[in-house]
Parts: C-alpha cells; structure tokens; sequence
C-alpha cells in the first residue's frame, strides 16, 4: 500500500493526467515506477517535466515500426502465433489514427488509446489465443514508443530488437 501511493504521489509530481493512474492500480506498482520514469521528457531547469510527445515521428512508419517490434516481442516471448499479429495491427492502427488526427499524442494518451482499442477490439476474441494481456500490450507499446523518442536513456522495460526499424525503413 505504501509503496503504491508512493507511486500515485510521483505519478502526480509528474503530471501524469487522471486515467493514467487508474491504470497504475492495474499494472502493480513497479511496472508503474518504471513507466512513470519514462513517461516524462528529460528536461533541464526548474520548470516542470514536459510530457513526450510522439508529434515529431513520421506517422506511417512509426505505425509499421510499432507493428513490426511488437509481433516480434510477442512471437519471441511465448512463442509464433497469427494472435500477436492481430494484435501488432491493432496497435499500429491505434498509432496511426490517433496520430492522424493529431489527437492523444502524448506517452499517457497513447497508452490509455492502445489499451482500449485492445480491451474494445473490432475482433471479440483477440486474445483468445494470446498469453498476454490488453494492458501488458499497451504497456509494451509505451515502451517501445518512448525509446523512439528518447532513446536508450528512457529507462523503460523493453528494448527494441531492430525489426521495427527495418519494416519502418521499408514505407515509403
């Protein structure tokens, strides 16, 4: 219990709007700790944390870049099935609208997106057949997200493998 109102309370010096930490209720509160961390944007000075932003990365390829890492995270850690590339479609198309429409571009506002788009699929029975969850999925998203913004200083979770950079090099 300490420990997670300890991350409520850094989750609200940070900015981290309501909905995020509803979240962190559900993620447990060291996968919180560690997306909390990487949600904000290094800034220098006293001013607050400004929230990353996706605005800046090229929408298409982003989009393929998130589909690509994602299917091969899932494929590596379980083992192949068409599941996770239904999944990666689901999650790349989430990216691809909100970024599109210019909305929700933010780290928190992009987890929150992807996490309903899984938990609401067009496909009732996406994760039938998954071992992992909606939210372990959007939280993988951000993770992968925030290293294309901030790079290997972010301090997420999960690290890219490359295949993602390969299928993002591929859209043209």
């Amino acid at each position: 219990v300490v420990l997670a109102l300890g991350t409520l309370l850094l989750a609200v010096a940070l900015g981290v709007g309501h909905a995020h930490v509803s979240l962190i209720s559900r993620i447990g509160a060291s996968r919180a700790r560690a997306y909390v961390a990487c949600a904000a944007a290094p800034d220098s000075g006293d001013s607050p944390p400004k929230r990353a932003s996706f605005a800046a990365l090229d929408g298409k390829r982003t989009a393929a870049y998130l589909r690509a890492e994602v299917q091969d995270y899932l494929d590596r850690e379980w083992m192949v099935q068409q599941c996770h590339s239904d999944i990666a479609d689901v999650c790349a198309q989430t990216f691809l609208d909100a970024y599109t429409a210019g909305e929700g571009l933010d780290a928190s506002s992009m987890l929150m997106r992807i996490a309903d788009a899984l938990m609401t699929p067009a496909d009732p029975m996406l994760f039938d057949e998954a071992f992992v969850g909606p939210f372990d999925v959007a939280n993988l998203c951000s993770d992968l997200l925030m290293h294309k913004i901030v790079g290997d200083s972010c301090g997420c979770n999960v690290k890219p493998t490359g295949v993602g950079d390969v299928a993002a090099a591929a859209v043209e």
